[in-house]
C-alpha cells in the first residue's frame, strides 16, 4: 500500500470515528494500517479495500462484517459497548440520527424502521450490484469502439490504445449510494458511514 493510500485511510478512519465523538490517535491507526490490522476499524477499511481489489461483488455478509468490526472496538475507544446480539446482524430496534450544536439538540429524526432494514439493505446492494455491471458492460464496449484521438493505423490496421480506465472508474463502489440515489463518486466518503450508521447499529 504505498503512503498516499495510507494517509487517506488514516484520515477517513479518525474523521469517521470523530462522527461518533471518538478522539483517535493518526499514529496509532496508521501503525495498525502499516501493520495490517485485523481488528477494529482498521480491519473493517482493510477488509474492504482486500475485496475491492480483488473484485469481490458486494454482498450483505460484507456490510454486517464492515459493521461487526467497527462496533467491536468502540468500548475499547471509550464509547458505550454495544450489545453482542447487534454486531453483526440487522437491527431489531428503533435508531435517531440526533444533531448538536454547542451540546444542544437541534436536530432529531428516525431512521428507517427495523422491519424494513433487510429489505431495504438487499434493494440498495442489487441496485449497486447492477450499477457495477453495467458500468463494466460499457468500458468494454468503448474499449472496442476506437474513438478517432485513441487509434492509429499499422499496415492498413486500426489498433484501439484504450487502456482499462482511470482510477475513478476502476474504483470500487462498495457504500456509495443510498437507497434513493444512484451510485457517485462524491458520495463515497460521507455515503458509507451513513450507510452503516442507518442500517446496522452502532
Amino acid at each position: 500500500m504505498n503512503p498516499t493510500e495510507v494517509e487517506f485511510l488514516v484520515r477517513f478512519i479518525c474523521e469517521s470515528d470523530a462522527i461518533e465523538g471518538i478522539a483517535d490517535d493518526q499514529s496509532l491507526v496508521r501503525t495498525q494500517i502499516e501493520q495490517k490490522y485485523t481488528r477494529g476499524h482498521v480491519g473493517a477499511l482493510l477488509l474492504l479495500r482486500e475485496h475491492a481489489m480483488h473484485k469481490v461483488p458486494l454482498r450483505q455478509i460484507l456490510v454486517l462484517q464492515t459493521q461487526s468490526l467497527i462496533v467491536s472496538e468502540q468500548e475499547e475507544k471509550g464509547e458505550r459497548e454495544i450489545a453482542e446480539k447487534y454486531r453483526g446482524s440487522w437491527r431489531d430496534c428503533d435508531v435517531w440520527i440526533v444533531k448538536r450544536v454547542g451540546g444542544e439538540i437541534v436536530e432529531k429524526r428516525k431512521t428507517v424502521s427495523p422491519a424494513h432494514v433487510h429489505s431495504r439493505m438487499s434493494t440498495l446492494i442489487g441496485r449497486l450490484s447492477a450499477g457495477k455491471r453495467d458500468a463494466t458492460s460499457s468500458r468494454q464496449k468503448r474499449r472496442l469502439q476506437p474513438s478517432r484521438d485513441s487509434t492509429m493505423s499499422t499496415n492498413g490496421f486500426t489498433r484501439s490504445l484504450t487502456g482499462t480506465g482511470g482510477a475513478a472508474e476502476r474504483s470500487s463502489t462498495i457504500c456509495t449510494a443510498s437507497p434513493n440515489s444512484s451510485p457517485s463518486s462524491s458520495h463515497r466518503q460521507t455515503e458509507a458511514r451513513r450507510i452503516i450508521s442507518a442500517f446496522a447499529t452502532r
